[in-house]
């Protein structure tokens, strides 16, 4: 091989690494930036209304408070997911659900799907789904609290 033919390699080479590093650095300045224009950190709604980092409780069922986790004590805390541990409290509505009687488990938690989201009246980055594991006792019908979607009300 001719030396113009190393160096017309060499360049093409060169060429396609300058590319692929200036679009990996494209790709980490918007998802920065997407970040930042949010308040830089993902939340989770505390109490279906407050966009908070590492918020203590989490309401899943936002009609009535019948389901919760309270007690949150975060393990880590990432753009993308989050892990914590902490006590999950489901009123049974027996007779009636002002009338029932809560009952408290052990859980572990899961925040996930971060997206951008009016919450509260102002545009954030969101976590919009909660999976729940009982490591003890597990409540009736766990199964339906594994996989939760996150709300956050948009107007309050």
């Amino acid at each position: 091989m001719s030396a113009q033919g190393v160096r017309s390699g060499v360049s093409k080479k060169v060429a396609i690494s300058v590319a692929a590093a200036l679009a990996i650095a494209i790709v980490g300045f918007a998802v920065a930036s997407a970040g930042a224009d949010y308040g830089g950190v993902t939340k989770a709604p505390k109490d279906c209304q407050f966009p908070r980092v590492k918020p203590d409780r989490i309401v899943i069922g936002c009609g009535d408070f019948g389901s919760y986790v309270d007690h949150l004590k975060w393990a880590d805390w990432g753009n993308q997911r989050a892990h914590g541990h902490g006590k999950f409290q489901l009123n049974d509505c027996k007779p009636s659900c002002a009338d029932g009687t809560v009952h408290h488990y052990a859980a572990k938690a899961r925040l996930h799907n971060p997206q951008i989201t009016r919450c509260n009246g102002r545009k954030v980055l969101l976590f919009n789904g909660m999976d729940l594991r009982f490591p003890h006792r597990k409540p009736p019908n766990a199964s339906q609290f594994h996989h939760n979607d996150l709300f956050c009300d948009p107007h309050r």
